[in-house]
């Protein structure tokens, strides 16, 4: 049987291979993460919280996404643009991170 090459080995870029074992405390330590993660997953918020943090998620997102954009605002500037209150800010930027808050929103949705 003829081994048929990969796309990279075609190209001649070779595959990173990672020179480790797993160790038995590795393992139990990756398991116990996956069980951690999967707890989280599956259990339910208080309400109240989850409004919370999802709204506290949105406006993080939106101010370093932002920042990205050259958007100079503090994080607390950002919540309040998200309050609707008024903050001494260009229009451009207002109108930038308020869109940007609007879509993460309905994304999360």
């Amino acid at each position: 049987m003829v081994k048929r090459k990969t796309k990279a080995e075609q190209l001649g870029i070779s595959m990173f291979k990672p020179n480790f074992i797993y160790s038995d405390r590795m393992v139990a330590d990756l398991t116990q993460i996956a069980a951690g993660r999967e707890l989280i997953l599956h259990s339910p918020f208080i309400p109240k919280w989850e409004v919370s943090l999802r709204r506290e998620a949105i406006i993080r997102s939106a101010h370093s996404s932002t920042a990205i954009e050259g958007n100079r605002l503090s994080l607390e500037q950002v919540s309040e643009l998200s309050d609707g209150r008024e903050i001494m800010e260009t229009y451009r930027v207002r109108s930038f991170i308020l869109t940007f808050s609007l879509f993460r929103a309905k994304v999360a949705a």
